[in-house]
């Protein structure tokens, strides 16, 4: 049962993040935030805070595999051209 409860908060706090970073963004469109310097300001936030966890985890990560460097670069490659076909304008 404490996994479950586990489980169902981390879900409710991501919702929250997401319904968070939805009205912040909301409010900086609409005070006229360019939307490149916003995703720009969002990319540097977000390397600030992920950067340590990448630093204190680097020695218990596993190596990375050519197999799972191709699957990864696959992966890209074709979310790339899924949405350069399905969003041809943003291009």
């Amino acid at each position: 049962m404490g996994e479950n409860k586990r489980c169902l908060m981390v879900t409710i706090l991501i919702q929250a993040i997401n319904a968070g970073m939805f009205l912040l963004s909301k409010a900086a469109f609409n005070a006229g935030m360019n939307h490149y310097v916003y995703i720009f300001y969002r990319q540097v936030a977000a390397t600030v805070f992920l950067s340590p966890f990448a630093f204190f985890r680097w020695k218990d990560a596993p190596p990375l595999t050519f197999f799972t460097f191709c699957k990864i670069f696959w992966l890209s490659l074709l979310g790339y051209i899924y949405i350069y076909l399905l969003f041809p304008s943003y291009n």
